[in-house]
């Protein structure tokens, strides 16, 4: 009898059934059985690995006392369920080597605390019978990406690599593509995919037919991507095309016509291989996958050594603050803001309007004698008595609120249609200076409502400058970037060069400084920094200079408005020029202008804000980037997608 055993990530097809108890002692409680006969000669061995996970394929015909074996899930290969032993799940049907598949990775992964990305090119020894060390087993992980109409030899590719497995002791590929990722919402399906499969596989195979796939965000089908995104990561692909010939009605299809693009697009940067049967790619692919694992098994080697200490170095989006895969472009950033501003002025207004001194001459300071003696009654109103006495004589002009701040606090209402009572709403009762410059009144209230009034003031005259700058802005549109370490490393001496579509992005030159009534109360005030700073959790002090200094650089007093304005102006030029700590050219062959910034250290599962906020006048669909570093050889290429 033949047995097939799925341990760990992989499953070993048609075992001799002397060779299981040393494939049992490779992991010490994941246990997959799949039997394609009876179970009956494998219950003494099952019994010996009673704390373990099972899953049994079985006939309709079988007959045994499954009630012997340690069993946990049974599968039949029948539509009718079988419901025997002390199994807890029963399945049906027979897609049992997805299935295996899917819960031995799952259990295996969780069993050992990593994720799946985790185990690209993993090498682990297995154990003999005696409990010895049998050799030392490399995993290499293999994507298959291809389009859906590639069914055949996504078949033939499973069977290749079982026989490959076979034939090395050593050595075990593990094979991968879109059906092995498990459901996971937030993202899109592309990037589910990427962050699952792609990213975690150490080489791939691609294989085209007549579809050329879905188109994604950034390219023109998925299997396109996964392609480009395993050769800026420095991983090999494996390309094939379908050789038949085609009947000229099929040539206007527009899959195939893309799938004929794309290959032609390849033939001077790549060496493709053709077939033009299933049986022919069989034979193709597996002396190509003999001979391409036996010419760069060393490569692949050194790179599963490394990868397990290496940076994982990429460029993100940012949305609600946390890291995202894609950039987001917000159209209405600062209209939400400006009207979460005037929302905070509303409630102030709504706040200063609720306070109502006392009346002038009349104190709310009481004398409460309940409860207490008449004598301690007495000299409480004593005390009183002194401490106005006192207050008459180191009383100044009284204090009340200037026509100025009337007016403009009135015309903001007034703009928000607020109602505002003249009278009692300026009213800050019976309010004095006192000799020392300070204030003395009658009750704290009469204090807080007037310093209520001058915030509302400066606020008011805050939104306002917010107000003209955001109208001088040349686009809206707005983007925040990341740089994110993914990897179980830190990272120095990045560079991050950033290529967007000529005149799509505001360069610093775009931007001017405010008018003049206004750029003195926005250089005080730093809003510099809510403008063009990224906001929010993700850390942004790696970049040198950074943030900004708050105030203003020491100047040489002006000796008249029109030099007072200038030097406020330069002022701002030199703000602006801290935060956009860019290099930045257009590449006269392409167009594209390059943006280029470094960070000295990113620490592994760390993320860092671009420098500054990015401005699209044109929303381009994509940003290309690279990214060199002193710890990752390879140079990082790719592209992030972005959304509206």
């Amino acid at each position: 009898m033949r047995i097939a055993l799925a341990t760990g990530l992989e499953v070993h097809p048609l075992l001799p059934c002397k060779e299981l108890i040393t494939f049992l002692g490779e992991w010490s409680r994941v246990r997959f059985l799949l039997c394609d006969w009876n179970a009956l000669s494998i219950v003494s061995v099952a019994r010996q690995y009673a704390d373990s996970t099972w899953i049994v394929r079985l006939h309709e015909n079988v007959v045994c006392p499954l009630y012997s074996l340690p069993t946990s899930v049974l599968i039949s290969c029948s539509e009718r369920p079988l419901s025997v032993g002390n199994s807890r799940d029963v399945y049906s049907g027979t897609a049992l080597p997805e299935l295996a598949a899917s819960l031995a990775e799952k259990t295996f992964r969780g069993a050992c605390g990593k994720g799946a990305a985790g185990y690209a090119g993993q090498r682990e020894n297995s154990v003999d019978a005696e409990g010895g060390v049998a050799g030392e087993v490399t995993r290499y992980k293999m994507l298959v990406s291809c389009p859906s109409d590639v069914k055949q030899e996504l078949e033939v590719a499973q069977t290749v690599v079982a026989d490959f497995n076979n034939r090395h002791e050593d050595l075990v590929i593990v094979l991968r593509n879109w059906q092995s990722a498990y459901p996971e919402t937030g993202k899109k399906p592309q990037d589910v995919l990427n962050h699952q499969i792609v990213d975690g596989c150490d080489f791939a195979v691609a294989i085209f037919r007549k579809r050329f796939g879905t188109a994604t965000d950034a390219y023109e089908s998925g299997t396109e991507e996964e392609i480009y995104r395993m050769r800026d990561q420095g991983k090999d692909v494996l390309l094939y095309f379908l050789d038949v010939e085609v009947p000229p009605d099929d040539l206007q299809d527009e899959q195939l016509r893309k799938v004929k693009g794309f290959q032609k697009r390849h033939e001077k940067d790549s060496l493709y291989g053709t077939y033009d049967s299933p049986e022919d790619f069989r034979n193709k692919f597996s002396n190509d996958l003999e001979q391409y694992i036996r010419d760069h098994r060393d490569t692949l080697s050194k790179r599963i050594s490394a990868a397990s200490v290496l940076p994982k170095l990429t460029v993100c989006g940012v949305l609600n603050g946390k890291p995202a895969g894609e950039l987001h472009v917000e159209c209405d950033y600062f209209d939400r803001y400006l009207s979460e501003v005037k929302d905070s002025l509303r409630s102030q207004v709504a706040r200063i309007g609720a306070m109502h001194p006392a009346p002038q001459g009349k104190s709310e300071v009481k004398t409460e004698a309940r409860g207490l003696t008449s004598s301690l009654a007495e000299i409480a109103a004593f005390q009183g008595s002194i401490q106005a006495m006192v207050g008459g004589f180191m009383k100044g002009e009284k204090i009340v609120v200037v026509d100025k701040t009337r007016q403009l606090i009135n015309e903001f209402c007034d703009g928000l249609h607020i109602q505002l009572d003249d009278t009692s709403f300026y009213d800050v009762g019976d309010l004095w200076e006192d000799f020392r410059g300070g204030m003395t009144a009658s009750s704290p209230l009469e204090k807080e409502k007037y310093n209520a009034i001058i915030e509302l003031e400066s606020n008011i005259l805050s939104f306002s400058v917010k107000e003209a700058f955001t109208s001088s802005l040349p686009t809206h549109s707005v983007c925040l970037g990341a740089i994110s370490n993914e990897g179980t490393s830190y990272d120095e001496d990045i560079e991050i060069r950033l290529e967007f579509p000529g005149g799509c992005i505001c360069g610093i030159d775009e931007f001017t400084a405010p008018d003049s009534e206004y750029v003195q109360p926005f250089n005080d005030q730093n809003m510099e920094r809510k403008f063009f700073m990224p906001q929010g959790r993700l850390d942004a002090a790696a970049y040198s200079d950074y943030p900004p200094k708050r105030g203003s650089d020491l100047v040489i007093p002006a000796w008249s408005p029109e030099e007072s304005r200038r030097q406020q102006q330069e002022d701002f030029r030199k703000r602006m020029t801290r935060i956009f700590c860019y290099e930045r050219y257009r590449d006269p062959e392409t167009g594209t202008d390059i943006w280029t910034f470094k960070v000295s250290k990113l620490n592994q599962h760390k993320t860092i804000s671009f420098p500054s906020i990015l401005y699209f006048k044109k929303v381009p669909d994509s940003v290309a980037f690279e990214i060199r570093s002193k710890h990752v050889a390879d140079v990082i290429k790719g592209k992030t997608s972005v959304v509206k």
